[in-house]
Order: C-alpha cells, then sequence, then structure tokens
C-alpha cells in the first residue's frame, strides 16, 4: 500500500524499506500468537534510520539493538551529517534553532556525563555548568561528527552558552539562511501537488503556464529587448496572454 503513491520510496531513503506482505503477516501472526499489545515489526536499514534519528537527541531509545546502537554510534558521521543538513532544510528559522540548540544541549550533556539534556540551559556559561578543556574539546568533536562541519577546537570558548553556540552552527550550516532549501523543498510540494492533478484539470494548466512565464523570465538578461512588458505585468495580464496562446477560454 505505501509504494502506491510514492511513500515507499520516501520510506526507504529513510532508514524504513517495504515489506515483503508474506513476512509482514507472518510478524502479525507471531504477534496475535503471542497476544502482545504493543508490538512493533518493521524492516529497517539501521546504517540509515539510526543516524538520521539521533540527529538530536541521545538515541536511548536504540539502545538495547545492537544493530542501531552500531549504526548510531560508530561510522556513520557523514550519514548523520547529510540527515541533519536534509532535516533542517525548508524549515521556519525558529524551527531549525530549536533543533540545533537541542543538538548542542544533548551532546554537552554528553560530554558531562549527564543522561539528559535538561540540565544544559540555553543561556548558562559552558563554563558555569563544569565544562573544562576536555570536555570542551569532546563536545567540539561530537558536534563536528554530527554536522559535518571543522569546527574550531576554541569554539566552545569562542561561543560561551548552548544557545549562541547553536547560533553559531545555523550560520556555518545556512549560510544562506536556508532559503535555498526551503525554495527546493516548495518545488517538491509543487511537483507532488501539480502531479496529483489530472493531465486536462485547469488548475495544473495554470500552474504549468505559470512556470513556463517564470522560467521565461527568469533566463531572460535584465537588457533583454522587449522584455520589460511582460516582466513588470501583472499576474492577471500574463495569464490573459498565456490563455490566448494556449487556447484556453
Amino acid at each position: 500500500m505505501a509504494g502506491a503513491d510514492g511513500a515507499g520510496e520516501l520510506l526507504r531513503a529513510r532508514g524504513i524499506p517495504l515489506m515483503a506482505p508474506e513476512t509482514a503477516l507472518e510478524g502479525l501472526r507471531a504477534a496475535l500468537e503471542r497476544e502482545e499489545t504493543a508490538t512493533a515489526f518493521a524492516a529497517v536499514d539501521w546504517d540509515r534510520f539510526a543516524p538520521a534519528f539521533s540527529v538530536s537527541r541521545s538515541g536511548a531509545l536504540l539502545d538495547d539493538l545492537p544493530d542501531a546502537r552500531r549504526a548510531a554510534r560508530t561510522g556513520a558521521g557523514p550519514a548523520r551529517a547529510d540527515a541533519l543538513r536534509e532535516r533542517l532544510a525548508g524549515l521556519p528559522a525558529d524551527e531549525q534553532s530549536r533543533i540545533l540548540l537541542e543538538l548542542v544541549r544533548t551532546h554537552a550533556a554528553d560530554a558531562l556525563g549527564h543522561r539528559t539534556p535538561d540540565g544544559v540551559r540555553a543561556t548558562t556559561a559552558f563554563k558555569d555548568l563544569g565544562f573544562d578543556s576536555m570536555a570542551s574539546l569532546t563536545l567540539r568533536n561530537r558536534l563536528n561528527e554530527a554536522t559535518g562541519l571543522t569546527l574550531a577546537t576554541t569554539v566552545v570558548f569562542d561561543h560561551a552558552t548552548a544557545a549562541a553556540l547553536a547560533g553559531q552552527l545555523r550560520a556555518e550550516l545556512l549560510p544562506d539562511g536556508g532559503t535555498a532549501g526551503t525554495a527546493l523543498a516548495d518545488l517538491d510540494r509543487l511537483e507532488a501537488a501539480v502531479d496529483s492533478t489530472a493531465p486536462g484539470d485547469q488548475t495544473r494548466t495554470r500552474v504549468v503556464a505559470r512556470l513556463r512565464t517564470l522560467l521565461w523570465k527568469w533566463d531572460q538578461p535584465d537588457e533583454a529587448p522587449g522584455g520589460d512588458a511582460l516582466t513588470s505585468a501583472s499576474d492577471d495580464e500574463i495569464f490573459d496572454i498565456l490563455n490566448k496562446e494556449l487556447g484556453i477560454s
């Protein structure tokens, strides 16, 4: 069922490949025979799923699963960094900041030996939290692995709180403020919306016409002769022109 609308590819990319029906039914049968009331039965590619799952959390939920623990904590740096960048792309600025702050707090807590990030306040100086040179270096190394960045060895001293350090991570990971990622994400959503309409649908025709107009405008040099009239036209005027060209009433 998941493969019917393209969801299968999305799940597979995130480490949850589609399961063969016979395998799924066998799992259901086993769960029913054991009268389990809370059972999770899934095919999981841990090398993909675990790094993404633990991007901004400790991953303690997976600690009892050896394969997941291995994938989340060893040899998964590049995959984890890619998952973080993919997750941030297209999100609003405040959500990006929240995710990165949680990332810093989680790794800061680990560097200090805490089980949870609750004791790492966003605006409390690292030195007041008990950070020394060794803890600072540990935090820096873990953030390098999580983000794919090459942070300075003094980054924790240069950005003295979790909030300040999260802000620095956002500036380095998203130098354009994430606008490029947002634009691409919007295009993906537009593509999915247009794909869901019938070829003769009026909305589809108007969207396609608008995209052709935008491409024409963006492809023109600023000094293109005759381009000013169409470039300065309103949306309604552009649609009137295109409707006449396309024979749409």
